[in-house]
């Protein structure tokens, strides 16, 4: 059965059962209004994951940032330490 014939059958039972226009329609303001509030429920998804994203990047590079900080008071303290050692065997 083409395209028209399908449409030509659909008219038919329209005609003959006019409730189911009614619910045609009521199926199809639900169908959008359920497809709206997924969307939004997906646009607030995707807003918290990029927050989240940018809350581990940073934290990610305070901790590079901390690890370096870290190196270096390290060798300084071996500087010092070694200093102190020269102190005492003199």
């Amino acid at each position: 059965m083409d395209v028209i014939g399908r449409v030509l059958e659909m008219a038919a039972i329209l005609r003959r059962n006019p409730d189911l226009i009614i619910k045609l329609a009521t199926a199809s303001m639900v169908m959008s209004v359920s497809s709206a509030k997924l969307y939004a429920y997906n646009a607030t998804l995707v807003s918290e994951i990029r927050k989240d994203e940018n809350f581990y990047e940073d934290l990610r590079l305070a901790y590079i940032d901390c690890g370096e900080d870290e190196s270096y008071f390290a060798e300084l303290f071996a500087e010092v330490s070694s200093e102190a050692d020269k102190l005492m065997l003199k």
